[in-house]
Order: C-alpha cells, then structure tokens, then sequence
C-alpha cells in the first residue's frame, strides 16, 4: 500500500505531490500537494475588482516591461488557466530571457501539466541565472522526486536549506523524501526542524504522524493527527487516517 504525505509542490494546492510512500498502513492514500511559492505583488492605489485587468492595465501602459506579463501568468496559473499562464510567461521571457522569476513561473506551469522534463529545463535555467534562488532549487527538488530521482531531489533540497535555512516547506520535502527511502530518523528530525521554524503547519504534524506509525510508535502517531485535525479540521488525508484508525484498526 501508499500513503500520502502532505508535500509542498510547485504553485498551488490541487491535490498533487512528489510522490507516493511505501507503507504498511491501510488508512492512507497517495495525496499531491504542490507549493504556493511566494512572489511580489503588485500594488498601486485605488481598487480593482479583477486583478487580470490590473495586469493586462500594466502591460497596456508598459508593453515592454516583462514584469506585467509575468504578473498576469501567476494570475492566471493560480486560477488554473495553464495554457493561458505559459504564454505570459513566454511573452515575458522573449522581452527579457534573463528573468529567473519567469523561467521558475513557467516551469511551475510546465510541472502541473505534467510536462516534468520541460519544468526541469526551466527551473535550471533559472538557477543558472540566480544560483541563489531557494525557491527554484525547492522546485527542481520536487520535480526530481517526481520523477523518483530521489538522491538528486535531496541534493537541492539541502541547497534550498543552505541557502535559507528556515524554508518550512523544504524542511517539509525533505523528510518527505527521507521517508520514500525509508530513512525515518531522519525525516522525523526534518519534520520537527520545520515544526520549529512553524508549530502550526498542520500537514507537517500530518506527516511526521505517518512518520512515527512507521516506526511503531503509534501513540506518538495518534498525537500528530489529533493535532493536525485540531489545527486543520477539514484536512481530508487526517480525517480518513483519525477514522481509519479509531474505527477499524482500533489500534489506539
């Protein structure tokens, strides 16, 4: 059987990520999750109702300025207009190639159609622009582990971590990482490391849970999904694993 682990990937939570987990519990299932990676508004005065006429009012007033077209891909890649999100991001790059925001954003587009090898090609790119992204080495992580290119995953994952040592969601990947080979000292020290930086990150606690159910610990494990369901309600993957365990495995 799988499990999921609550993973961040990519751009925004749809309900994919890096991969499955091996496990011997009946009460997971492989969830993906992608990352909300952060990027700098916009702001002007006065009030818009639709941030895409903000975008499209940027790029009419300044058709040379690559940032109005990039502005308006992330709109439009958060509301799922993939196709739509690609070509600003390509507008913005034939202005100014050397935009490794743009080359990250597109290559985030690129992994949520699933086009991994073309997402791996961007994120480089990026780095080879901005070596010291942390975001786009987080990325190209999460792309490789997608991929099941788990050694390589770990190598830019710890970059991201040198670069930024409280980067909650590569702590996050990491040990999620850890996990997939079966290394779970070392992903439960990732998923506490990142609960230090977050205390309230309900899909870590979700994690290091699974973590500890791993190892036998099941009191342990029953605390973390208790937590997570106080912190996060609604989150699916916990409910079904509360359920699962307090309803039929009746382990706890």
């Amino acid at each position: 059987m799988k499990k999921g682990e609550k993973g961040e990937m990519l751009a925004d939570t749809d309900g994919s990520t890096s991969s499955g987990f091996k496990s011997s519990c009946l009460f997971i299932f492989i969830i993906f999750v992608v990352l909300l990676l952060s990027f700098d508004t916009y702001q002007r005065n006065g009030m818009w109702w639709d941030d895409v006429i903000l975008w499209k009012d940027v790029i009419r007033k300044s058709p040379g300025n690559a940032r109005g077209y990039n502005g308006l891909g992330l709109i439009y890649s958060d509301r799922g207009q993939l196709d739509e999100a690609i070509k600003e991001y390509l507008s913005a790059l034939t202005l100014q190639f050397n935009y490794p925001n743009a080359h990250n954003n597109l290559g985030i587009a690129y992994a949520k159609q699933g086009r991994l090898n073309e997402a791996i090609n961007e994120f480089m790119i990026a780095l080879r622009l901005n070596p010291d992204y942390p975001m786009a080495h987080n990325n190209l992580g999460i792309a490789y582990a997608k991929q099941g290119r788990l050694n390589e995953a770990i190598e830019e994952f710890m970059i991201a971590l040198r670069l930024n040592p409280d980067y909650t969601e590569v702590h996050n990947n990491l040990g999620i990482t850890y996990a997939k080979q079966g290394r779970l000292n070392e992903a439960i020290h990732e998923y506490m490391t990142a609960l230090k930086i977050a205390p309230q990150d309900a899909e870590v606690h979700y994690n290091l849970g699974l973590a500890y159910w791993e190892k036998g610990l099941k009191q342990k494990a029953k605390e973390e999904i208790d937590i997570t369901l106080k912190l996060r309600p609604d989150f699916t993957p916990a409910q079904k694993a509360f359920e699962s365990l307090y309803n039929k495995s009746h382990t706890f």
